[in-house]
């Protein structure tokens, strides 16, 4: 939990479980026809982290940020950097937008025709 003390751990599991429940049912759905059956539809467990493992926000602004670099390194394996910090998020924040764009393709509008205005 990226604001200490926000929730309880015993909060937490039980806004989870929907989603435990729920998650194997949709990856099974997504999945192409050819491989359902690689998705059991066992319940999806979670580990609720904190203490100086991870980055904690100092606002109650930063969340979304933080839930995408959870993300992404979790979904790396890898630590969480001491970089990942308030005094850094809007380095951050750049960062991110700019992956976002690079990963859409993003070029901008597209150049408009402007022969029929009249000025």
């Amino acid at each position: 939990d990226s604001l200490p003390g926000y929730l309880s751990e015993a909060v937490l599991s039980h806004s989870l479980e929907p989603i435990a429940v729920m998650m194997p049912y949709l990856l099974r759905l997504m999945a192409d026809s050819n491989d359902r059956e690689r998705y059991p539809l066992e319940r999806f467990t979670h580990e609720y982290l904190s203490g100086n493992d991870v980055p904690a926000q100092d606002n109650c602004s930063d969340c979304g940020v933080f839930c995408l670099k959870f993300i992404e390194y979790h979904s790396l394996g890898r630590l969480f950097p001491k970089t990942l910090c308030g005094k850094n998020m809007k380095a951050i924040r750049a960062k991110l937008a700019a992956d976002i764009f690079v990963e859409l393709n993003c070029r901008g509008p597209p150049e408009r025709d402007w022969d029929d205005l009249d000025i």
